[in-house]
């Protein structure tokens, strides 16, 4: 199997239906909005407290029903897209990311039965060596694969133990509210977006990254680009943001190095004008 692809897991079963003759009080309903890495992680340490429980001690216990909820795809989210370019590369050594307890932290935690590191996953894939120090700079997409297999054997796993059930939700939470606004024990509604309210005795909030508005800096540098003709790229997730080029090339040239200034540089007095360019290596980008 060409290192790229990833073996074809099975679907996530619809919500198991309740066992009749429970013995255990009412259902405890969790909701987890956001089911990138963290809402994942949430879901692995959720099994690995379950499965930590004393035979027959799920039997006097709530009925559990936890509520994924999110409109990307569950397990990489709205970040890691396993068929994104493989020229984007992580920001951070193959070593820090995972959605599973490793090193110290593993030994302090309880793994669950299917606790995998990005370390160990990228090995049985046999994308690195056995041997190979976790280093290098890995691939997007790959980590983007990691998650989608993570999410599915915990999605599966927790829906495979008696009295607990998972419903897999794509859509988006607008908003949260206590049920009832003088009780700050209440349960919460949740509001998705299309239209649905779902009710939730706890919510784990893992929203990861989220739309944002330039702050007061970057709107004052995008104010500046346009007027001189330029394109300013905000931060933004790799996947969804465009390199395409100033659409005024006779004013300004990428390649050209040039020299943008903050709007309230000292030298921005007077009327607006366009500013100089210099060769690339000497220009000053003051963002």
């Amino acid at each position: 199997m060409p290192e790229h692809e990833v073996a074809e897991q099975p679907a996530v079963p619809e919500p198991v239906v309740r066992p009749e003759g429970h013995a255990g009080p009412s259902e405890h309903v969790v909701a987890v909005v956001g089911a990138g890495p963290r809402g994942t992680s949430f879901l692995e340490r959720l099994l690995a407290h379950l499965e930590e429980l004393p035979a027959g001690g799920r039997s006097q216990a709530p009925w559990l029903r936890v509520l994924v909820i999110d409109s990307a795809v569950h397990g990489p989210g709205r970040v890691w897209d396993p068929e994104q370019s493989p020229l984007h590369l992580m920001n951070t050594p193959a070593s820090y990311p995972t959605v599973a307890p490793v090193g110290r932290t593993g030994e302090q935690l309880a793994p669950s039965s299917i606790s995998l590191s990005f370390s160990q996953w990228r090995r049985r894939r046999g994308l690195v060596d056995e041997d190979a120090p976790d280093t290098d700079f890995p691939r997007r997409a790959d980590y983007g694969r990691y998650l989608a297999e993570m999410h599915r054997q915990a999605v599966q796993t927790l829906q495979d133990r008696p009295g607990v059930a998972v419903e897999s939700i794509h859509a988006s939470a607008i908003a949260l509210e206590r049920e009832d606004a003088d009780d700050a024990a209440s349960a919460s509604l949740l509001t998705l977006d299309d239209g649905t309210v779902r009710r939730a005795d706890s919510v784990v909030l893992a929203v990861g990254h989220v739309p944002a508005r330039l702050n007061d800096a970057g709107a004052r540098t995008a104010s500046a680009a346009e007027e001189l003709g330029l394109r300013h790229v905000a931060p933004a997730v790799p996947t969804t943001s465009t390199s395409s080029p100033s659409p005024r090339r006779d004013r300004a040239d990428p390649r050209d190095g040039p020299e943008l200034l903050r709007s309230d540089d000292p030298r921005h007095r007077g009327p607006r004008r366009a500013l100089p360019l210099e060769p690339a290596g000497r220009g000053r980008a003051a963002l």
